[in-house]
């Protein structure tokens, strides 16, 4: 007990003359002691981790057939082509080519789609990134109007993809697309 009363004075006399100190212009007040973490709230993580906007959100227009249309989403503008080595998604639909059969793939069988559940608001980079981790599957089928989707690219980029007009007999589905580049 002799010890605790003096070592209380010391903190507390520490404590207050923490507080009341000049400012030293040479001194950081947000530091923290060698080896000791520092604690960010949520908000000031997902702040720092959010990259920024690479492409849209811009609607796109991808034809349907039954041979397919790749889409590469990590170029500035994505790229929508019969064949693209390194695509990052090929829709592909039935024999009869229309909408109402389109489905999006991965590529060579990748887990990097994951269907969000139905909502009119604009997914986040943070919620793709989590329902990626969660929900990552090859194959997203039922490219119905409002159908929304998160893709991991092959270089890394997280995208949201959400469709804006799937009419079932046609053979074109518009899509809205964001794409985060890379954090750097």
């Amino acid at each position: 007990m002799g010890i605790i009363i003096p070592v209380i004075g010391i903190l507390v006399t520490l404590l207050v003359s923490g507080r009341d100190a000049p400012a030293d212009e040479s001194r950081t007040t947000d530091s923290a002691p060698t080896g000791s973490p520092t604690a960010k709230s949520d908000e000031e993580t997902s702040t720092a981790e959010t990259s920024k906007i690479m492409f849209g959100p811009e609607t796109i227009e991808a034809r349907t057939s039954a041979y397919g249309q790749d889409i590469e989403l990590d170029a500035s503008k994505p790229l929508i082509e019969e064949s693209i080595k390194g695509a990052d998604l090929n829709m592909i639909s039935a024999a009869d080519g229309t909408a109402a059969t389109a489905k999006l793939l991965g590529p060579l069988a990748a887990h990097n789609l994951a269907p969000l559940p139905s909502s009119s608001s604009q997914a986040t980079e943070a919620e793709c990134a989590k329902s990626l981790q969660k929900n990552a599957t090859m194959q997203v089928d039922g490219l119905v109007k409002g159908r929304r989707l998160c893709v991991q690219t092959d270089e890394g980029r997280i995208a949201y993809v959400r469709v804006v007009s799937a009419p079932s007999g046609a053979h074109a589905i518009k899509i809205a697309v964001t794409v985060w580049d890379l954090p750097s």
